[in-house]
């Protein structure tokens, strides 16, 4: 099961720049996670979560805030949305108005993006 909420966000970085700035800003809330990438179908993928645990717990429950309000999350960045910006998705456990955990997540894209 796979639920959660997408947020679109437009940028002229490149995925590596994009990734190395948001996780710089991420141990700020998480000083250690862990990380899941793959590269499909052109678009660079990531799934964070805090530890191993939580991450192979969104095969149960989807995404999902745990009892400290803190969840798994993907980005989804693509390269190939134009030629002169790359897209990212952001899919969060909850909307960031009911989570100050996804609202922090939306902060952190919002300022590196």
């Amino acid at each position: 099961m796979i639920s959660g909420v997408d947020y679109i966000f437009y940028t002229s970085k490149d995925a590596s720049t994009f990734f190395m700035e948001f996780e710089t800003k991420l141990k700020v809330i998480w000083e250690h996670y862990y990380k899941e990438e793959d590269f499909e179908d052109n678009m660079y993928n990531a799934f964070y979560a805090l530890d191993k645990v939580m991450f192979d717990e969104m095969d149960n429950k989807g995404f999902y805030l745990n009892k400290n309000g803190e969840g798994p999350f993907y980005l989804i960045f693509n390269p190939k949305y134009s030629n002169i910006e790359n897209r990212i998705t952001v899919v969060l456990p909850s909307i960031i108005e009911e989570s100050m955990f996804c609202k922090k997540i939306y902060e952190i894209v919002v300022k590196v993006k």
